[in-house]
């Protein structure tokens, strides 16, 4: 981790997991972000403020932590994106509200359910007021 603002250096104790160090000045090497386990749950200390680099950094293994899926794709205003999954199969429903194109970002691969093409995953092209449908097999 690097910062320009407000920081700690963490003194870890035992059972405790150092999830990221500091790379800067005097820090270098020092315990930026630790985690351990209690019961159940876990406690997530961060040794500084919260910034959109950091959120990334630490995004999948806080996710992995709470049990929850990943972020939905992500949608420019206008577009409406809804996940329903049973039997698994996962449908992905797009729809563009807007009067203008809209690039939907880091979509999964999958079938095209309303043309039959397969979707090679990345970003998906909706013209204004379109809709598109994605399979998705579990």
């Amino acid at each position: 981790c690097a910062t320009k603002w407000w920081y700690e250096i963490l003194k870890p104790e035992q059972g405790t997991e150092v999830l990221a160090t500091w790379r800067t000045r005097h820090q270098s090497g020092q315990a930026a972000v630790t985690l351990r386990r209690l019961g159940k749950g876990a406690v997530l200390y961060v040794g500084t403020y919260f910034t959109p680099e950091l959120l990334t950094l630490l995004q999948e293994r806080l996710l992995g932590l709470s049990g929850l899926e990943k972020p939905f794709p992500k949608r420019p205003g206008g577009v409406e994106v809804v996940k329903r999954s049973a039997e698994g199969r996962v449908l992905w429903f797009f729809l563009n509200h807007g009067e203008e194109e809209a690039v939907v970002r880091d979509v999964v691969a999958g079938k095209d359910l309303l043309n039959g093409t397969e979707f090679p995953g990345g970003n998906l092209i909706l013209k204004p007021q379109d809709v598109k449908v994605i399979r998705v097999d579990a």
